[in-house]
Formats: structure tokens, sequence, C-alpha cells
């Protein structure tokens, strides 16, 4: 792959790789949007709003015009302290799905287990790991479940977690705050002493260490790992790792307001009567646009950033597949192949105790990794441009159609996407 080369030094700035990236977006865009050379001036606005109203399609087949480009990494090769991480996650996903398939279907759990999200790992120029996931809570109503599911799978990963961006969490919704704060673990491992939820230097931190549970089936056939060991975890991915949780509550606020990195809207409905269902989510409530949005109002210099989708069925179906790379394709297998290949080196050198499924279980692991959609592909050189300029603001885009009459609820998260009562009128009849 031409994006997939060796992990990321301590010492390069794998976030400058993003410029050949622009030339890609150029020829995806060239001759449907005018002049698509993405920059923070108003009229690219316009025009990206215009083409995805009369466009909307044209959504689908750009996301499918980059998978076959196959440029994974837009905003930085994953460095190997996250591939590291990622390995764990994988692992711990994998053994949260075997046990969520013993559960019966009346168990109250089961839904928060159930939960698929898009995972965002960055690493600053500091070394420190930040992660989130895509969406907004005026979103999308099961958002705390997904994030309740994603602090689990962290937790139980030997993953020490801090709740970075607690502070900020006052200024969302019209300084009101936020409706849940609280922490409920779901534990499919037994731990050991009590549980550490500790305040750290004003930082809410959690931190457990857990035993290991044994499935020989699953440890055997997706996990880098042996039945016969003591632990379903090799020892070298035991190591405990501290990992800052920001949901990017300021941003997010600022983003109710209309100043944020703006979405690719994508209109749907019945555009005869003007009546549409609008998702203003891509490109602006992904983990991408949270993480840079982050980066942006907190002074931080990103390394890289990545997305990785979390779901909740064994491989080879543990993935997004219109944005991840499906095995069973031909051509985008052999892309996961060389994708794989990259990091095969370093995976093994790292994990010592292997069998012959080795490269299989590679593949497994690093097949969620996700390509940006194409509303992060429009905002790719905001991203950048946020976190390199001082004077770099949020754009100021159209938000009003985003919303439902006399409500403050904004249309996007997956769960509104089918729901008629967000069916809204078109911008005229809203300003009736």
């Amino acid at each position: 792959m031409s994006s997939a080369s060796k992990p990321a030094s301590s010492t390069e700035n794998p976030l400058d790789k993003a410029s050949s990236g622009k030339v890609a977006s150029e020829k995806v865009l060239s001759g449907k949007v005018k002049s698509a050379t993405v920059s923070n001036t108003p009229d690219i606005e316009i025009q990206f709003e215009q083409f995805a109203k009369e466009q909307s399609a044209e959504f689908d087949k750009i996301a499918s015009v980059m998978k076959s480009i196959g440029n994974m990494f837009l905003f930085g090769e994953p460095t190997q302290k996250m591939i590291f991480c990622l390995l764990k996650i994988y692992h711990e996903n994998i053994m949260k799905i075997n046990y969520k398939n013993t559960l019966q279907k009346t168990n109250d759990i089961l839904k928060t287990l159930n939960s698929q999200c898009m995972f965002g790992l960055m690493e600053d120029q500091e070394g420190n790991l930040y992660a989130t996931i895509s969406e907004d809570p005026a979103d999308d109503q099961d958002y705390y479940k997904k994030r309740n599911m994603m602090y689990s799978v962290l937790l139980q990963s030997n993953m020490i977690i801090q709740r970075y961006d607690e502070d900020d969490a006052k200024y969302y919704n019209n300084g009101q705050g936020i409706p849940n704060t609280t922490f409920n673990p779901i534990y499919w491992r037994s731990y050991k002493g009590e549980p550490t939820f500790k305040n750290v230097n004003g930082i809410k931190t959690i931190d457990h260490t857990f035993d290991k549970p044994s499935n020989k089936e699953v440890i055997n056939q997706y996990v880098f790992s042996k039945h016969e060991e003591v632990t379903d975890y090799p020892a070298e991915l035991r190591d405990k790792k501290t990992i800052r949780w920001i949901d990017s509550w300021k941003y997010l606020e600022s983003r109710h307001k209309g100043k944020s990195f703006s979405p690719f809207k994508r209109y749907k409905g019945q555009k005869e009567e003007k009546t549409y269902q609008i998702f203003c989510n891509n490109g602006s409530t992904c983990t991408e646009a949270k993480l840079f949005g982050y980066c942006k109002l907190h002074n931080i210099k990103p390394k890289s950033c990545i997305a990785y989708w979390i779901g909740n069925t064994l491989p080879p179906d543990h993935i997004l597949k219109s944005y991840c790379f499906d095995s069973t394709i031909p051509h985008e297998k052999k892309q996961l192949e060389d994708l794989a290949n990259t990091y095969k080196s370093y995976i093994s050198r790292n994990i010592k105790k292997y069998d012959n499924a080795l490269n299989e279980k590679i593949q497994y692991a690093l097949q969620p990794f996700a390509l940006a959609c194409p509303g992060c592909l429009a905002n790719m050189q905001k991203y950048k441009n946020s976190v390199q300029k001082e004077d770099f603001l949020f754009n100021k885009w159209n938000y009003t159609q985003c919303y439902k009459k006399r409500t403050t609820k904004i249309i996007g998260g997956r769960n509104t996407r089918n729901n008629k009562v967000y069916r809204i009128r078109h911008t005229r009849k809203l300003k009736k």
C-alpha cells in the first residue's frame, strides 16, 4: 500500500504525510465540486453544501473510490505504541464478544455489550495517548452505552483510563453539563483486589488488575496466545498503558452553535416535496473531528490519529465493511495483506509466543482500521491547519437544517437515521 510503510518513529511527524492525501482528495472530488482544493474559504463550504444536497448519492461513490485507493492513514501512520494498544483492544474485544455470546437474550447488560462504535486513537508529540468514540450524545441516544462498553474493553485490556476532559463537561448543553458521568463497568473477567477509582492531579483515573479467563477455541483461532499458557494474553501484551479519554465536550458545544469542522451533509428524502432527512455528523462528529477539535482548543500537537471499528461479532465479520478492508473481496484482501505485512515484523518481534496462524491473526487485528469518511476527507487540510495555525477558527456553517423544528436535537446519529420523527422541512420552511 502506498500509505503502509514502517511504523512511525518518535522523531518524525507523520501528520505531515497527510499532504499526499490532498492529491487523492482532489482527484476524487474533481469534477464533482468545482475547485475541489479543500480550504477554509466560505466558497468551498457553499459548494460542498450544494453538492451534498444535489448529489447525495455521490457520498457513497466518494467513499468507494477512497477505499479503492486504500490510503488508510491520512492523518499519520500509527506509532508502535498505538499498534501495541490496538492489539490489546482487539484482544479484549474478542474476549468481550465471546462472553456476550454466552448470555441469554433477556440479560440486561446485553444491549451495552452489543454496542458497536468507531474508536479514535491519537498520540501527541510528547507520546501521550488520547481516545474517544464518534458521535455526540445529542445525536445518539446510545452514546453512553457505547462509551461504557469502550471503558470496559480498555480497562480489562490493562489500560489505565484518565477521564481527561471531565472539567470541560460543564460547558456542554448550554452550560447545563451532561446527564451521565458515571462509569458502570461490565466485567467478563475477575479482578484482583478492590477496584481503583482515584483522582490524580485533578484527573479521574480508573485502574484494575485482572485475572484472565480461558476459552480454548476462541484463543486458538483469534488471539495472539496459546491455550496452554497460564493466561490468554502473551506476557508482552500485559504491560499497563495510560490512555487519556476525551469526549471533546467544548468542541461539541461549539458545534451546537454552528462553529466547528463543517460536515459533509447527506440528504435523504423526497426532494420534490422539499422534505429531507439531513445527516450532519460526517466530518463533524467523527473521531478525527473530535480529536483534532480537542487539540485545537487545548493546544496539543498530534503525531498520529487513526480510526478503528469496535464490532460485536467474531472475525472476519468484526468490521464496518463500508470503511474497512473486506477480506471476501479479492482486491481488498490484497490491500489487507499489504497492511498486515507492514506491521508483521514489529508484531512478531514483540509477541514471541505465537503459532502458525500468526499471519491470519495479524490481519484480523488490523482489519478494523477504518478509512476516512468523505467528510473527514473534505476536512483533511482543516484538521491539519487547526493545530498548526494559531489564528485558525472553526468554520461557521449552516447548521439550522440539522435541527428538528422547535427542538435542539441534531440530526446525525445512527439511531436517528430511520426515525420519521426526525424528518424535517427545507430551510425555507423552517424559517416560517
